[in-house]
């Protein structure tokens, strides 16, 4: 098929979008340099592009506020970034999920989301080397995760995304991954967690939860853990001071079902203090899907402060009690 270069400019000199499409990208190298055009683009969307041109792009094209680099299945190129920040007016990103020098979109100050996907994936390609420092890079600025482990070959260890770190994360969402008996380590600004399709021991152990997360939600999952799984959750959040109660919804388990049918009226009405379950049917579950092998994350600013928790009194030691527990040392 002969290359395409499909360019849509309108007259109105205020326009804040123009969109470009290709599948090869020997013309584009040829012309970039020499179209006034590309020095105005607000957003690109490539097919398949060469080192060679993407290279022409950053130089080129300084307005950039949204670039899709759509090569999901896998050209042969790993893209260097390193002069992105040419394009320093970035807010919308999507990369491969392997690049080289990823830390390079660390000096895109305006982004606010970042994809990297790929549909398929040639074996031992590293790519959560890419994921891990980025995540590492911007944690402190990082507000939401969602991480498709369809290409994983072993367990997902939470810990080693370093998650506790990341100090603005609001929402994490994780699909396709095998956590075997890993509670992910979560920051006090976690309000959100949700797992589809995913394989784990017991969902947020005590070390995963803390008394200001709001929402936890299992789809279509398998849980490992023969520990009933209510009450494991409701006794850990009835020894918290916890400002409300945790809504947790399922889907698509008659475990859970059959756990939370044994509850009676007056348990649910309890039990409402600490914990709140909901069922969903799996239609109504669809609230949110990854394709395969992608990767998400949305930036914000950074937290400074530590949210505030109003502790009850009597959960508050005294000294004779703080001896004694450091005497049990």
């Amino acid at each position: 098929m002969a290359n395409k270069l499909n360019i849509r400019q309108r007259n109105d000199a205020t326009t804040q979008c123009h969109m470009l499409h290709l599948k090869q990208t020997d013309l584009l190298s040829q012309l970039l340099p020499n179209t006034q055009a590309m020095q105005s683009l607000r957003s690109l969307s490539i097919g398949r592009i060469s080192q060679a041109a993407l290279e022409e792009i950053f130089a080129n094209c300084s307005q950039l506020e949204s670039l899709l680099l759509c090569d999901r299945m896998g050209s042969g190129v790993l893209y260097d970034i390193r002069s992105i920040g040419l394009c320093c007016m970035l807010k919308v990103l999507m990369l491969p999920l392997n690049v080289g020098t990823p830390l390079a979109i660390c000096s895109l100050a305006n982004l606010t989301h970042l994809t990297l996907q790929r549909q398929e994936l040639s074996q031992g390609t590293d790519w959560m080397r890419t994921v891990r420092a980025i995540i590492h890079a911007k944690r402190f600025n990082l507000q939401a995760l969602s991480f498709d482990g369809s290409w994983l070959t072993a367990p997902l260890n939470l810990s080693h995304l370093q998650l506790a770190q990341c100090t603005a994360l609001t929402d994490l969402r994780l699909s396709n991954c095998n956590l075997g008996e890993n509670s992910p380590l979560l920051p006090l600004s976690c309000q959100r967690i949700s797992f589809r399709r995913c394989s784990m021991g017991m969902p947020l152990g005590y070390k995963g939860t803390h008394p200001l997360l709001k929402k936890l939600e299992l789809f279509d999952c398998r849980i490992l853990s023969e520990v009933p799984i209510l009450r494991h959750i409701l006794n850990v959040r009835r020894h918290q001071p916890v400002d409300g109660p945790l809504l947790f919804t399922f889907s698509q388990s008659t475990r859970l079902r059959y756990e939370f049918t044994k509850w009676s009226h007056e348990d649910v009405r309890v039990h409402s203090e600490w914990l709140l379950v909901k069922e969903l049917e799996p239609h109504q579950a669809d609230t949110w899907r990854l394709q395969v092998g992608t990767v998400s994350m949305k930036f914000a600013h950074s937290i400074n402060d530590v949210p505030s928790l109003q502790l009850p009194e009597e959960s508050i030691p005294s000294a004779a009690d703080v001896v004694r527990m450091l005497g049990s040392l």
